[in-house]
């Protein structure tokens, strides 16, 4: 079982890539006591830190940053005390962080390279530090590139729900590439991918836009395990209640009468329009909950 000095060592190590690509420096060296990690370049600072058995990401681009200039780009489980905690589990989670330091910072990670002819032409990031915060980036393309760290197989598929107006298709993309694995992982009792689901839904869902929300409870959730209730317990515990309470009220519409309708749309949906899917799922979003 590792401790918090080492696990945070492979941490900084694991990290390396992208702190490399954006020239970050380690402020404080890691010791015994460290239970947080400081990075700067002239590009901006990120920050890690430890909140019980969670390790959260800060990122900010201004100059002398206060407390508040910061905002959570990514949070991960950080369970010492976890038999399954391991080095996997700390290269996923640099894998998580490094993704998203490398979106905050329009960086470009070796992995997400451009291939073929491209690769040579590909543009270096360009950014300069900024006097006022940015807005986060909890949008539903968010989602799904999180969600393609966790299914890995999918990465390559996701650019087929993008189209030429850079519009992104996000509840075909989750219906068609995410829901059945997460079915899956979630039925199967597959404790890491259970808790990684869960941990990335609790983020998004606290920060994200209506949008996002409803691709979490209503789409990946909801529709997908209303017909199984001791499924959903196996995810439910390491939800917030704000998403927990939704679904099961959900789940209890969707078995009832008045539901058939809802399944009916969902299952044989008119020609994909994204604003009167997003209203339909606003409505099963805003359905009364137990009281």
């Amino acid at each position: 079982m590792l401790d918090n000095f080492n696990a945070l060592k492979l941490l900084d190590r694991e990290l390396q890539e992208i702190i490399s690509i954006g020239k970050f420096k380690l402020q404080e060296e890691i010791d015994q006591n460290t239970q947080d990690l400081v990075y700067d370049s002239e590009l901006g600072t990120f920050k890690i830190e430890k909140q019980s058995n969670t390790l959260s990401l800060f990122c900010t681009n201004i100059e002398d940053p206060k407390e508040d200039d910061f905002s959570k780009k990514s949070s991960c489980l950080w369970q010492l005390d976890d038999e399954q905690f391991d080095e996997k589990t700390i290269k996923s989670v640099a894998t998580e962080f490094s993704f998203a330091i490398e979106n905050f910072f329009d960086l470009q990670l070796a992995s997400t390279k451009a291939t073929g002819a491209n690769k040579q032409n590909a543009p270096k990031a360009k950014i300069k530090r900024k006097k006022q915060k940015g807005a986060q980036d909890y949008a539903p393309i968010d989602l799904a590139l999180r969600l393609t760290n966790i299914y890995p197989e999918t990465k390559s598929e996701i650019d087929k729900y993008i189209d030429e107006n850079q519009i992104f298709y996000a509840e075909l993309f989750m219906k068609e590439q995410i829901s059945d694995k997460l079915k899956n992982s979630i039925k199967n009792k597959e404790q890491k991918t259970i808790k990684k689901l869960a941990n990335a839904f609790n983020l998004y869902y606290e920060d994200g836009e209506k949008d996002t929300q409803s691709l979490i409870a209503v789409t990946l959730l909801m529709f997908n395990l209303y017909d199984d209730k001791e499924a959903f317990a196996n995810i439910a515990e390491y939800l917030d209640s704000s998403i927990a309470d939704i679904v099961k009220a959900g789940m209890k519409r969707l078995n009832s009468p008045a539901g058939k309708t809802d399944l009916k749309k969902y299952n044989n949906p008119k020609p994909y329009k994204e604003k009167k899917k997003s209203n339909f799922a606003g409505k099963l979003l805003d359905f009364e909950q137990p009281k």
